[in-house]
């Protein structure tokens, strides 16, 4: 209990630490471009308190708390990615699979030396605005960073404080074959292409979706004239492209594990030309059903 307590608690933070590069501080505080990179989780020290039963009457803490402390915790299985389009997305290792798992996603924001994290609630389709966590940089230099968290609530009373190095690029970050794609065979290495992210229109100009650079995107719908989210939210679509072709997963299709694919025949500034290939199933197999769309063109269209 007390390993599952701490791990909980260091996978929020590291969600914070994204935002975070090996640079000098200003007096005022980093600023926004300079804390996007990749980092890896060096140490943590934390200190929890849960309270048992107590009289409501008297402060919570005063009822035999139960404290846990653990001190020089290797948070190494720990590393983020942090996008300029500020979006982080962390990643875990598994032991038993000798994988990278794809975790949690947000957004973050920096102010003087306070950096605030919003995670994306994927069940409640929405961001958790109500309960952003913040973090104190503790240290900023070289190729380090130490943050500072504390929270005191009536559930609960935790503090913890890490130290992340930052990683110089992607690749060193992960092999190409290290990270967990799910069940489906899919080799090459992934690639976020900048010409996708933005707004694009389907060729029947009633819908279009909006492509984020963290691999996340949403359906956007016209509503009197003006393209705005549908009820589905952030994080019901993910994509990325490897040599060439764009893998596109749309959960409200019914399909979480399987993979419309999609070769990027063109992109201009304003257009991009796809072919359908067909959809990849969880088994490593395309399945028939669409096997007569295949070669067909689309055309999506950049929003102003």
């Amino acid at each position: 209990m007390k390993t599952f307590r701490f791990i909980g608690m260091v996978l929020i933070t590291m969600l914070m630490c994204v935002n975070f590069t090996s640079c000098k501080d200003s007096e005022d505080g980093p600023s926004s471009n300079s804390l996007i990179g990749v980092w890896e989780g060096i140490e943590a020290d934390s200190w929890s308190i849960v309270p048992g039963s107590h009289d409501e009457n008297e402060e919570w803490w005063a009822s035999s708390p139960d404290k846990e402390t653990d001190n020089g915790v290797d948070i190494s299985n720990y590393r983020i990615e942090f996008n300029s389009d500020m979006f982080y997305r962390i990643y875990l290792y598994n032991e038993n699979s000798k994988m990278w798992n794809p975790g949690g996603v947000g957004k973050w924001s920096v102010s003087g030396k306070k950096i605030t994290l919003v995670s994306y609630d994927s069940g409640d389709k929405k961001y958790n605005e109500e309960n952003p966590d913040e973090y104190n940089i503790l240290e900023h230099k070289d190729s380090k960073i130490t943050l500072e968290y504390y929270k005191n609530t009536p559930a609960s009373e935790n503090y913890r404080k890490m130290t992340f190095r930052q990683i110089a690029t992607k690749d060193e970050m992960f092999d190409t074959d290290d990270i967990d794609k799910g069940d489906l065979d899919i080799n090459g290495k992934k690639e976020y292409p900048s010409k996708l992210i933005g707004k694009w229109m389907f060729g029947d100009y009633e819908s279009a979706v909006e492509i984020y650079e963290n691999g996340l995107a949403r359906y956007l719908d016209n509503v009197d004239g003006e393209w705005t989210p549908n009820d589905d939210g952030l994080g019901d679509i993910e994509w990325f492209v490897i040599d060439g072709v764009l893998y596109w997963n749309e959960e409200e299709d019914g399909m979480p594990d399987a993979w419309i694919l999609y070769e990027i025949k063109n992109i201009a500034n304003d257009e991009i030309k796809l072919e359908f290939k067909g959809v990849l199933k969880e088994d490593g197999t395309y399945d028939d059903y669409y096997s007569d769309e295949i070669g067909e063109i689309e055309i999506w269209t950049k929003l102003e």
